[in-house]
């Protein structure tokens, strides 16, 4: 396990095909890019997740999912993510993103805040970020460095030390968009 010190070696290390703990605009993250599918199955087995189970994207911009959305539901996402962290789960129309996929077809992603380091490195990346809580099964999720579990940072290539959440928070709001009746639920608030 390597410290990553500056955006840049964050970068690298993702490019390479790390696997890496970080801080998000919410809790710390555990995560590679989607495009790694060797790698996505290692981060579902570190979680012990299964595969019929979604996890969630990180972008800068919707955009990168190279998913269908209507104006109105873009529209609708932007004010949601304005209002505080919010990770949508609707149908996925991008094949090269099923790997991430729910068994009912669907994907979760969030838009990290503007704010957020994370930002500059996605949209140098070009791709999303598969992240899930930094957390093992059964266990709380790490809102700080400290509170990281040392069984699952020994089975990582890498973490973040060069930044950290800035405050205590809470996993994002969860909604999910149902395109056959045109409506938002929330799934957790």
């Amino acid at each position: 396990m390597k410290p990553i010190l500056s955006s840049q070696d964050l970068e690298k290390c993702l490019n390479q095909g790390d696997i890496v703990l970080y801080p998000t605009d919410t809790v710390w993250g555990l995560g590679c890019l989607v495009s790694n599918k060797e790698q996505v199955s290692k981060v579902y087995a570190i979680k012990e997740r299964a595969r019929d189970k979604g996890i969630i994207l990180l972008c800068s911009r919707y955009e990168q999912l190279c998913i269908e959305l209507g104006e109105t539901t873009q529209q609708a996402i932007e004010i949601f993510r304005i209002e505080k962290p919010t990770t949508f789960v609707m149908a996925n129309t991008n094949p090269v993103l099923r790997p991430t996929e729910a068994q009912d077809g669907t994907i979760a992603f969030r838009i990290v805040e503007d704010s957020s380091y994370l930002v500059s490195i996605l949209d140098k990346l070009g791709t999303p970020l598969l992240s899930t809580s930094a957390n093992l099964k059964g266990k709380q999720p790490a809102q700080r460095r400290n509170e990281l579990d040392l069984n699952l940072i020994k089975q990582v290539d890498g973490i973040v030390e060069f930044t950290d959440t800035k405050r205590q928070t809470k996993p994002s709001r969860i909604m999910r968009y149902d395109a056959s009746k045109a409506s938002w639920s929330i799934l957790r608030d």
